[in-house]
């Protein structure tokens, strides 16, 4: 989220992502998807140090795209599970 001048709401000024090496839309995606997921099995949460890495690799759209991404799945799992249980 973009306040002015490129600068977010936590007053961190976010880069261009043409400085950021160019990877494949879907490798991205999966590979900080990947990182995103092992963190939260390994600590219960996503560590905001593991976020700004990502940033800063994939660019912010990949790394906020991919933890929305877990975070539905995670979301809609835990629902599907207490339906059937209730079954």
């Amino acid at each position: 989220m973009f306040f002015r001048h490129g600068i977010s709401m936590w007053g961190k000024r976010q880069e261009d992502n043409t400085n950021h090496a160019q990877y494949d839309t879907v490798t991205a995606d999966f590979e900080a998807e990947q990182q995103i997921i092992n963190d939260k099995r390994e600590f219960g949460r996503v560590r905001a140090s593991l976020m700004r890495y990502l940033e800063s690799k994939y660019g912010y759209d990949v790394a906020k795209r991919a933890l929305r991404r877990v975070n539905t799945r995670t979301y809609r799992d835990y629902f599907k599970t207490i339906h059937d249980k209730m079954n």
